[in-house]
């Protein structure tokens, strides 16, 4: 049996052009699996994959880039269980040459007058997050509380910067996003981030692309620092790779 995931783990993952590290911090725990700090190792795949546990400061989210390929015919789904919502283990995105496998899912609650409402389903894939609404919700309202997650996040922002947000923010304004809407939002390298929304299934195009290391690299911290919007996805997440690492293992 897998060991217990802390409540709080850090993850961190980012683009690299060669190879690919998966960081778990520290603050993740497993009984059966001696995983000492400094580890790593690959996948068996075209390109590698390595999974470290160990010591590092803040850094870029990175993420990796090969996986088998689907089609709809023979598809598996992973639900995510507190809103029912379905989403394929391996997936090809937008402006993604190869698919991407599926790390984790969770969901996003907001609470209004002491009651909590479900938003959206979310799923983190290798180097993209998947967004599917479970409401209604006006498009200037899912952009401003996204973008009350990412300004935090970002220190000291640049002129690029803020023409990066104006970007991204020009993709939700006056754009009702009706339940079941798909939000795809796929980091290719550390500066470019491709986002694309569809009310009618999954999107098969690109409706913008962010010019910004620091805004896209704020976004994926949004869900997986020490103070995620879902902590049911980083959970998910984190317990996905320590399962990814113990398959490795037992090979």
């Amino acid at each position: 049996m897998l060991g217990a995931v802390a409540a709080s783990p850090t993850l961190c993952f980012s683009p690299s052009t060669n190879s690919t590290r998966i960081v778990v911090l520290k603050r993740i725990s497993n009984s059966t699996l001696p995983l000492s700090h400094g580890h790593s190792f690959s996948l068996l795949s075209a390109t590698p994959m390595h999974f470290s546990l160990h010591k590092i400061g803040r850094r870029q989210p990175h993420f990796l880039s090969q996986a088998a390929p689907t089609s709809a015919a023979n598809a598996e789904y992973v639900e995510e269980p507190a809103t029912n919502v379905k989403f394929q283990t391996c997936l090809s995105f937008p402006g993604c040459s190869n698919p991407l496998t599926l790390f984790g899912t969770g969901y996003r609650e907001k609470v209004f007058a002491i009651i909590g409402v479900k938003v959206y389903a979310a799923a983190s894939f290798e180097k993209s997050l998947q967004i599917i609404l479970v409401r209604d919700v006006d498009g200037k309202t899912f952009w401003d509380a996204l973008s009350d997650a990412i300004s935090p996040r970002i220190a000291e922002p640049t002129i690029s910067d803020e023409t990066a947000l104006t970007a991204f923010r020009g993709v939700f304004l006056d754009r009702p996003l009706k339940k079941g809407t798909f939000i795809i939002l796929t980091w290719l390298n550390p500066s470019r981030l491709l986002v694309s929304v569809s009310s009618q299934g999954r999107p098969s195009t690109v409706d913008a692309t962010i010019e910004s290391a620091n805004v896209a690299s704020a976004l994926f911290n949004v869900f997986l620092d020490d103070n995620p919007v879902s902590p049911s996805l980083k959970a998910s997440v984190a317990e996905g790779l320590l399962k990814i690492k113990r398959i490795h293992v037992s090979l």
